[in-house]
């Protein structure tokens, strides 16, 4: 994220709103400033705050990372820019707000944002306040962490279903006994099979699909990791195709082992291989036939 706006604000006025939604340095030519590693450089105290610029010996500044003062006259008129870590706009004094506190929206490392809370009086804020505040304020930002990964991981299952769902290539998900558990529409496509035919509940659900040497690839798997198999499989009407197996095995939430089989159909790459390997042996036999001389040919 480039900058920081108000998400949401009340008791603001929409000109303060304004003025200050957007924490990022410009330059004279209205380029955005960036630091050494690429980031935007953000003004103010609020900066400071979001990027984690502070000096907890400060008594302005709390372990935390919040800054707060209760007076904010006072605090500009006995502290350099220096001292406040960053060149500060002060519009907060200068629109009447004496009681600021602005405390970090983080948890792991990640910054979410910040609340602020202003108050135009005095003595609004004391220490024992303020450890008040950032316990609440990371309640949010765990509650913030939970839904953001919550959605990253209902967005993986989405994007997971749609190329299961979609995919020319057959997927198997089983265990490595061969029980298959899952079969996606390509895959009963390919064996000509419902998915039920292929889920078989407590058997080999491979049994009636595979060649011999599939066990012997499925174990050889999982213990060099060979990665890709070519093999004979079998179709509900006992018709074989040529596949491409590729597997990988993980653990579920359990720490059993999950059988992921991805198959494509290369029947027509081999009989086209084929066609090529026998269109070579017959022009070799012309060649033969030929005897010396010269000889062409344009394909």
């Amino acid at each position: 994220m480039d900058d920081f706006p108000y998400f949401e604000t009340r008791g603001f006025p929409k000109e303060f709103v304004a003025a200050e939604n957007s924490l990022c340095a410009f330059d004279q030519a209205g380029e955005l400033v960036r630091d050494g590693t690429g980031h935007p450089l953000l003004d103010c105290m609020c900066g400071n705050v979001l990027c984690g610029r502070f000096d907890p010996a400060k008594p302005f500044f709390t372990p935390h990372g919040s800054f707060w003062s209760s007076c904010t006259t006072e605090l500009l008129a006995s502290t350099t820019e220096a001292d406040r870590q960053a060149k500060t706009r002060n519009r907060c004094n200068g629109d009447g707000y004496e009681s600021v506190t602005l405390i970090p929206l983080r948890v792991h490392g990640e910054t979410y944002g910040l609340f602020q809370f202003n108050d135009k009086h005095r003595d609004r804020f004391t220490a024992e306040k303020i450890t008040f505040l950032e316990n609440l304020v990371d309640y949010v930002a765990i509650a913030l962490a939970k839904l953001k990964t919550d959605k990253a991981l209902r967005e993986s299952e989405n994007r997971f279903r749609l190329f299961y769902e979609t995919s020319f290539d057959g997927i198997l998900i089983g265990t490595p006994d061969g029980t298959v558990t899952a079969a996606n529409p390509a895959a009963c496509r390919m064996f000509g099979r419902l998915e039920e035919e292929i889920c078989r509940v407590g058997r080999n659900g491979l049994a009636e699909l595979n060649d011999p040497r599939l066990p012997v690839y499925l174990e050889e798997r999982r213990r060099v990791g060979k990665a890709t198999a070519e093999l004979m499989l079998r179709k509900k009407d006992d018709t074989r195709f040529s596949a491409e197996l590729s597997s990988s095995i993980f653990q579920d939430g359990t720490g059993h082992e999950t059988v992921g089989l991805i198959i494509r159909d290369i029947t027509e790459r081999r009989q086209s291989e084929d066609k090529i390997r026998n269109l070579h042996y017959q022009h070799e036999l012309i060649l033969n036939s030929a005897g010396e001389g010269i000889y062409g040919s344009r394909l």
